[in-house]
């Protein structure tokens, strides 16, 4: 019994120890799977903003007027008010939504903060340019083209288009600060948060 129990003590710690080496690969697989689906929800979520600005700026934004006159289509205003104007709210739809996704993100208890900014940021500016695409591609129209068999007096709206790219930054600009804001105000580490 003696060499029995004696030729059994060795294995025990031998097994212990597998179980002990092989847990720390099974954790460290789980944060970086969880950020990754947290960086990834933020981006689809942007999407889907960008498509509810898209049609409030297709639905509200400023149209400028062409009348036909002779086979051509003439700008009524010579002034690019109607284009600023649109451009304008674009800017500021986007920047509403960096804001309502920023605010979400700490009315939920700022989970995964680092993997939040990064989801923010870059689904900001895949949302802005979405956004400003599909906006353009609804409302895209060949204004030339249908001058040309279009009777003189006959009024067109063109189509929309983003002129002033810096607007696209206002979606990634504004839900970065507010979440850096965030932790610069109250750290992760204060409030037992994980920072990724």
């Amino acid at each position: 019994m003696s060499e029995f129990g004696a030729g059994r003590a060795p294995q025990r710690p031998a097994a212990s120890t597998s179980v002990e080496t092989a847990r720390p690969s099974s954790s460290r697989r789980g944060p970086s799977q969880q950020s990754v689906r947290t960086t990834a929800g933020w981006i689809l979520c942007s999407a889907a903003t960008a498509a509810v600005a898209a049609v409030i700026w297709v639905l509200a934004a400023p149209r400028v007027s062409y009348t036909v006159q002779a086979q051509s289509a003439q700008r009524d205003l010579p002034q690019p008010d109607a284009f600023f104007g649109a451009d304008l709210l674009l800017g500021g739809l986007l920047a509403a939504a960096g804001v309502i996704l920023a605010v979400i993100w700490l009315l939920r208890g700022r989970p995964a903060p680092g993997s939040a900014l990064l989801g923010l940021v870059v689904g900001g500016v895949l949302g802005g340019i979405l956004a400003a695409a599909l906006g353009a591609t609804v409302t895209s129209d060949d204004l030339a083209a249908v001058a040309k068999t279009a009777p003189d007096g006959l009024v067109l709206t063109a189509p929309l288009k983003l002129r002033s790219q810096t607007m696209l930054l206002w979606w990634p600009a504004l839900a970065a600060a507010l979440v850096a804001a965030s932790l610069w105000l109250r750290p992760p580490a204060q409030q037992g948060e994980s920072p990724r």
